[in-house]
């Protein structure tokens, strides 16, 4: 009904989405880190600024984006790993989780690469949580490569109001242990009870203006494949390059609007709503 079509408004309106994701940038001026009962004895991680404002600018409000962690630490600091790159691979996401290739990212994708290690991952999140959310571990356990317990992290970036509000987190031995349980989905079946608190850490996390990063994403410059899902694949392959990733909506990442739009055989809908008006000066 007409009513209907005025008062309902879909969450997966990508239009509005759109506007409302223009207005990130705003958020990158209240960017908060937890400190609480951050774990002192373990690695503390140095985030540059530019990286994470680049990564909130290009998001989504509701959809999870992803980058992996490059990183080295200091000659006279073992305990610090400084992070120097997000890579962005081919991805799809949703408000709870986040799909990502089977190939990980390293120096025989992009030479920019060699000496650095892998640190972990950075992802958004559309709410604040308290806790390290267990698919985040599923996913962790899932990558194709040994997860280090006492050095890699997951990063979340959650979209509080009008702000950023960071954690960092270190899996622990439990953590990992349920996830292989989990048989790397997790389902209504799937023993919640035992994720606890004890599955995770919460690690010292630093922002820094001192130092700047660098991305690395595809080749083609797309990374976000949530407007043409049948592309993607976990098995797909993809080469890296330097530079400055696109928007979450930018045109490289939703061809099929642009098509319809020049299928479109409706020409009425494109007639002006008025005719252009000719003044005569005297």
């Amino acid at each position: 009904s007409s009513y209907e079509n005025e008062a309902f408004k879909s969450r997966t309106d990508w239009k509005q989405r759109a506007v409302t994701a223009s207005h990130l940038h705003l958020r990158t001026k209240f960017v908060y880190v937890s400190d609480e009962d951050v774990d002192e004895d373990g690695i503390a991680y140095i985030l540059p600024q530019n990286l994470l404002n680049r990564l909130v600018c290009i998001s989504d409000l509701r959809t999870q984006c992803v980058a992996y962690l490059f990183g080295m630490s200091p000659p006279d600091a073992p305990q610090i790993k400084e992070i120097h790159s997000m890579v962005l691979v081919p991805q799809l996401g949703t408000h709870k989780d986040f799909k990502v290739p089977n190939k990980l990212p390293d120096e025989s994708t992009h030479p920019a690469l060699k000496g650095l290690e892998f640190i972990g991952f950075i992802h958004t999140q559309p709410e604040e949580k308290k806790y390290l959310p267990p698919e985040d571990v599923v996913v962790a356990d899932s990558l194709n490569m040994q997860w280090d317990l006492s050095l890699h992290t997951v990063i979340n970036c959650a979209f509080t109001q009008g702000s950023c509000y960071l954690n960092s987190y270190r899996i622990t031995e439990n953590g990992m242990k349920w996830a292989k349980g989990t048989g790397g989905t997790i389902t209504p079946a799937t023993d919640m009870k035992q994720y606890n608190t004890q599955c995770y850490r919460r690690s010292q996390l630093l922002l820094s203006k001192k130092f700047l990063g660098f991305f690395l994403v595809p080749e083609d410059g797309v990374w976000n494949y949530n407007m043409m899902g049948v592309r993607w694949s976990s098995t797909m392959e993809y080469k890296l390059t330097v530079g400055r990733p696109l928007e979450f909506f930018a045109p490289k990442h939703r061809p099929m609007h642009f098509i319809s739009f020049a299928e479109s055989k409706d020409e009425a809908s494109y007639e002006p709503e008025r005719a252009d008006t000719q003044y005569v000066w005297t």
